[in-house]
């Protein structure tokens, strides 16, 4: 009796083992669910396989003149951001790198994308202080958003957009940018078991969480210049634009449509701009019951804009001789030769939207069934219209375009 009770022990004590791993696990795997021949996932990948880019892997940087920054400050900041955007707050409450996250409509349709940085500075830091990095077109509309949910909250709300900047510095060495390494004079001074701080060239920013090869984001004073290695050259922002759309990463509110794009058509999980296991928020309802059936069945995906008498492109590549005039954000996107009116549905026979776009690349809402693998050797889901080259779509203006999947999306593993 008593050489079966160490036995029994150690059999519950692994069980218990088991049960806690599994528990630490569960979250990562709830999180996926199948899309067809996707994976949905709001945590970050950093093993997935780099993606190249026909932009080069220089060390540059850039200041983004196209984005502004609401400042919110008062204790009840966290709480008050907590139950308005998609991502955790607590990731950031105490300080750190910063978040992705969206702002929802009731109908949790997206109002905005932001960035959120904690002011890692003060003499009583940390404090509740967060700098929002927004859209210099919806600013005021943020604020004004901001302004109508903060009833008795003690916080302040104000635009700091003509004392700050905001930039991104990416490149072969940008991930030793941001919190990678630490002074010799600093770890020579610690004691054993204390914490060795991490140098960072500022102290506001994060690395993009939206993919690795975008690089750095950060926030410094307007009149300041990023003091960045000698290997790093200052570009216009227009090559981090080109870069994202590239990599099929939208941005602002021309990818973002206000009170009408879905966070998950905008690949806000692919991007962990969303947290599945958070609690109540504006507009969380509609967000989870979608994650949930696990079918969306559009994506905002890079296209490859072209001429009718041009031949289908079997890749995304970049043209940096092409300059073509394009149509409005959320201009219809339709196969070839379909019919003016549709047999299913809202009857346009779109089956897309343009979201922006420079030189010969952009970005669209595209239904999955006419968007092809980066490799343009499959489609993705489904078959094109009847009588339609595949992928071959056409813009307002009477441009062609073609759909693809980004090379960096989550794949279904093997049957």
């Amino acid at each position: 009796m008593t050489a079966t009770r160490p036995a029994a022990a150690a059999a519950a004590l692994l069980a218990h083992s088991r049960r806690a791993a599994a528990a630490s696990a569960r979250p990562q795997i709830a999180l996926w669910r199948a899309t067809g021949a996707r994976w949905l996932s709001s945590e970050a990948h950093p093993d997935r396989p780099a993606v190249h880019l026909p932009l080069g892997d220089a060390d540059v940087f850039a200041r983004l003149d196209g984005r502004a920054v609401v400042r919110i400050d008062g204790p009840d900041s966290v709480p008050f951001l907590q139950g308005m955007v998609t991502n955790q707050m607590t990731l950031v409450e105490r300080g750190g790198a910063g978040i992705l996250a969206a702002f929802l409509n009731a109908q949790g349709r997206i109002l905005f994308d932001a960035f959120i940085f904690p002011e890692n500075k003060g003499s009583e830091f940390p404090h509740p202080s967060f700098l929002i990095d927004c859209d210099v077109m919806v600013a005021e509309l943020l604020e004004t958003h901001l302004k109508r949910y903060k009833l008795r909250r003690k916080i302040a709300i104000s635009n700091a957009s003509d004392s700050l900047a905001v930039w991104q510095a990416w490149g072969r060495s940008s991930d030793l940018l941001w919190g990678s390494y630490v002074s010799r004079d600093c770890a020579r001074h610690v004691p054993i078991g204390g914490i060795v701080p991490k140098e960072s060239f500022c102290d506001v920013g994060c690395r993009d969480p939206r993919n690795k090869q975008l690089g750095v984001r950060f926030v410094l004073d307007r009149a300041a210049v990023p003091k960045l290695p000698t290997t790093f050259e200052r570009v216009g922002a227009d090559e981090f634009t080109l870069r994202r759309m590239m990599l099929g990463i939208p941005e602002g509110a021309a990818d973002f449509f206000y009170e009408h794009s879905l966070p998950l058509e905008s690949n806000l999980e692919f991007m962990s701009g969303v947290d599945f296991r958070k609690g109540c928020y504006l507009g969380q309802e509609l967000t989870i019951r979608t994650y949930h059936t696990g079918v969306t069945r559009k994506r905002i995906v890079p296209i490859q804009i072209f001429k009718a008498d041009q031949a289908l492109p079997t890749q995304l590549t970049l043209d940096r001789g092409v300059s073509f005039e394009l149509p409005e954000s959320q201009s219809d996107l339709k196969p070839v030769g379909a019919a003016e009116k549709s047999t299913r549905g809202r009857g346009t026979g779109a089956v897309g939207k343009f979201c922006s776009g420079m030189n010969n690349i952009g970005l669209a809402l595209v239904r999955l069934e006419h968007v092809h693998s980066s490799s343009g050797s499959q489609q993705i889901l489904g078959e094109d219209a009847p009588g339609a080259p595949p992928g071959d779509l056409v813009l307002s203006n009477g441009l062609h375009a073609r759909a693809f999947a980004p090379a960096w999306w989550p794949q279904a593993p093997p049957a």
